[in-house]
């Protein structure tokens, strides 16, 4: 008996995701061999204690023994019952035969229906998303937010890098540092410092950029906008027009006058000024792109110099960078120089996916029973792990 192979068609039939090819070869194992009946049996019986303790048991992980101990006191006549019901069975052949012919009931069943409970849409507060970011180091840290962030409606400060955020209307904005901006619906944003530049398909029109003294009211454009600390704005229009006029009440009606593209103004305290507008002073969404391609290269080639390094360390026993070897699919190579192939992980039930890098791969793990199986043979005084 294959202990490796009846140990994933075990996961696979208490995840509920056997193949009738592989609900067959089950079958097979359960008619054939007692030491396959008796791990069915002992599996079945351990899933639905812990599916009964999940909670607990998660708790107790990190808990000493002591605690451990009070822990299941309260729980430990269900276990004492099930105690007492194993060594009944281990004790007479006849009731264990018994229990082997439920156990095969039980695999040429078919799974039991279940009745599918009220669909809950999930809700979010937020008016956008955080797409990408550039070298970017946040004002607070506790404020800190990584690519694909939803976010809602309150401020965002940085002191350097560039963001790229995508409003649910279908507006895009990138923001330079340092800069201060809040987000206030999924078409308005009030700067309050700082340089930003936002490209307004024509689903997203009326987009509204506010400053302290300037309303913007977008035609259905691409305009860049610099609030400087000399209570200076700048509008700078690329593509298309906007509309805009001083910062009036909530209540007041929409700016009048207009710019189009290649028209600018400056306003500060002494007024308003016409000027040129200049599309190579503002951070476009193609050029923040280009930046990333390249930070990723950049990055990617120095965690493959990191990598080499670690599997040439003679102290390392295992090394996984989970790069796919596409001679073997389902094998986990170890890449530590030390052991090699002797040390390479099965990989049950999970699957291959694109890593954080163009090139670089993943392992993705959906279900429970998914996992890369592993043997480190001998003794050791101390191990040490690292992700």
């Amino acid at each position: 008996m294959n202990e490796s192979r009846l140990e994933a068609l075990l996961e696979s039939y208490i995840d509920d995701r056997l193949t009738p090819a592989e609900k067959a070869e089950l079958e097979g194992l359960l008619l054939n061999s007692a030491a396959a009946r008796e791990a069915f049996w002992a599996r079945l019986g351990f899933e639905g204690v812990l599916e009964e303790a999940v909670d607990t048991e998660r708790i107790a992980q990190w808990m000493t023994r002591t605690e451990r101990a009070a822990l299941h006191a309260g729980s430990g006549e269900k276990q004492g019952l099930w105690a007492r019901w194993t060594r009944l069975m281990s004790g007479h052949p006849m009731l264990t035969a018994l229990g082997a012919a439920a156990i095969l009931i039980l695999a040429l069943l078919p799974p039991r229906p279940v009745k599918p409970g009220p669909v809950v849409e999930p809700t979010s507060n937020g008016v956008a998303v955080l797409a990408s970011s550039w070298n970017v180091r946040w004002d607070d840290p506790l404020t800190a937010r990584v690519d694909g962030s939803v976010l809602p409606p309150g401020r965002i400060k940085i002191s350097a890098g560039v963001l790229g955020i995508e409003f649910y209307n279908g507006a895009r904005m990138t923001l330079e540092g340092p800069a201060d901006v809040e987000l206030v619906k999924v078409d308005e944003v009030i700067c309050h410092a700082g340089k930003l530049r936002v490209q307004v398909p024509h689903v997203a029109r009326n987009f509204r950029v506010l400053t302290d003294r300037l309303d913007v009211l977008d035609l259905g454009t691409e305009f860049g906008l610099e609030a400087g600390p000399d209570r200076a704005t700048e509008v700078h229009v690329f593509d298309g027009k906007v509309a805009w006029g001083e910062r009036g009440p909530p209540s007041a009606t929409a700016p009048k006058e207009e710019l189009v593209a290649g028209q600018a103004i400056r306003m500060n305290p002494a007024g308003v000024s016409r000027i040129s507008a200049r599309t190579d002073e503002f951070v476009s969404g193609g050029v923040l792109e280009q930046r990333l391609t390249q930070q990723q290269k950049t990055r990617f080639a120095a965690w493959q110099d990191a990598s080499r390094r670690l599997g040439e360390d003679p102290r390392v026993v295992m090394h996984f960078d989970f790069q796919r070897d596409p001679t073997a699919p389902r094998m986990l190579r170890n890449r530590a120089a030390r052991t090699g192939r002797s040390l390479d992980g099965v990989i049950v039930g999970a699957e291959w996916a694109e890593g954080r890098w163009t090139g670089k791969g993943a392992m993705e793990f959906r279900q429970p029973g998914d996992r890369v199986r592993v043997v480190v043979p001998g003794e050791f005084d101390a191990l040490t792990y690292v992700a």
